[in-house]
């Protein structure tokens, strides 16, 4: 509770508005997406739950830190999203086609380590914890990615950020696993509420009403996939259109 606290007052502060919550209600529940509206301390410290697939290129930070990505114009990026591929070239890389930086990269001085194919383990060389491998009858950790974490973050691309200074840090990885949403439906919907009460303009009504639609959409999803009790059913309902009443 003190966290999502400390999240609203952050989200007052610094990005809660509603351009960026209809961003995030766009992008939830997007794995490795990260609502803004929460502000910085959130986005960078937020952790979802862990949950295992069959995919040799899924990566999941098990705490603090974020994969390092270098896009097509050179640029730093940094993402929890570890969901990635191997390019043509046979290096690992994001969805949108940006490098992955290995272990041995150090971007202040522009020297860049690109993850190749024969790095990556394979699943029967993991041990269950998925952090070792055997290798010449010899343990290595999964220690080829550079894990950052951003101290000041400056803008937000999907599901990366750039940040004007960042330090190393040492983490654990999960190999073919990928980390849930970290914030609740029920959350979502606080914040849409404290939000819309503290936007008087009537310029926004729009948005507004794009945003309780999203929300329409996200709920129709979200009863379908899982199951609720009765009543917590009956208090989304009513914080949905509590929402809407602040039209």
């Amino acid at each position: 509770m003190l966290i999502i606290l400390l999240s609203y007052i952050s989200f007052l502060l610094y990005g809660g508005d509603i351009s960026t919550l209809e961003k995030d209600v766009m992008n939830y529940p997007k794995e490795g997406y990260r609502l803004e509206s929460f502000g910085n301390e959130y986005y960078i410290s937020a952790q979802g739950s862990i949950k295992q697939i069959d995919y040799k290129y899924a990566f999941c930070i098990c705490g603090r830190g974020f994969f390092v990505l270098q896009n097509q114009k050179n640029e730093i990026l940094f993402t929890r999203n570890g969901f990635f591929k191997l390019n043509e070239e046979g290096f690992l890389v994001n969805q949108e086609g940006h490098f992955v930086l290995g272990s041995n990269s150090d971007i202040q001085n522009k020297k860049y380590e690109y993850i190749s194919s024969d790095m990556i383990l394979d699943k029967k060389d993991i041990k269950p914890t998925g952090l070792t491998r055997v290798d010449s009858n010899k343990r290595r950790e999964i220690d080829y990615f550079l894990i950052m974490e951003p101290i000041d973050i400056t803008s937000f691309h999907n599901d990366c950020v750039t940040s004007k200074e960042a330090i190393r840090i040492k983490t654990n990885i999960q190999q073919y696993a990928r980390e849930a949403f970290p914030v609740s439906f029920e959350q979502l919907l606080d914040l849409a509420l404290e939000i819309f009460e503290n936007t008087k303009d009537e310029e926004n009504i729009e948005q507004k009403k794009n945003i309780c639609c999203l929300l329409e959409y996200q709920k129709a999803i979200i009863f379908n996939q899982f199951v609720f009790e009765v009543e917590d059913k009956q208090r989304l309902e009513m914080k949905l259109q509590q929402i809407k009443n602040k039209i």
